[in-house]
């Protein structure tokens, strides 16, 4: 169950947060989520539901890597890139295969002999100990990865 609208106006402090602006509609987001955990810390099930795009930095001194599931042998995450690259002569040699889709934006995934360029909805399959680097990523807008890592 969603958080009410008169508990929303209640929790919201009118001195930070002025009712109808992006930071109050933050704030709101951020107090439905801290409901639904306390909810499923009490034992309750709950279904939830987030948007991918939410709750991206308007600015990204780094690349930004949530974690969205994580199971025994799966992990799911979300890569956020604005003008970030792998640093000059490092690779990713992982111990796991790998899928990503670009679900935004533009990128350039480069591997030992070969380059491709991801546009959005371009996917890729990375099997364990490819090495591989993010060469380049579109420095004017977010490009937001979904990546999925297999361990055995």
């Amino acid at each position: 169950m969603p958080i009410s609208r008169k508990w929303a106006k209640k929790l919201l402090c009118n001195p930070c947060c002025p009712r109808n602006t992006r930071k109050a509609r933050k704030c709101l987001t951020y107090l439905a989520s801290v409901f639904r955990v306390f909810r499923a810390v009490r034992g309750q099930r709950v279904i939830s539901m987030t948007n991918i795009f939410a709750n991206i930095p308007d600015t990204l001194p780094e690349e930004l890597f949530t974690s969205l599931l994580k199971q025994d042998k799966v992990q799911i995450e979300r890569i956020v890139s604005k003008g970030h690259s792998t640093p000059d002569r490092q690779w990713y040699d992982q111990a796991q295969d790998e899928w990503v889709i670009v679900l935004q934006g533009q990128a350039v995934l480069a591997y030992e002999h070969q380059k491709l360029t991801l546009m959005t909805g371009d996917y890729v399959f990375i099997p364990a100990h490819t090495r591989h680097r993010v060469e380049w990523t579109a420095p004017d807008i977010n490009t937001v990865w979904l990546a999925i890592h297999f361990y055995e």
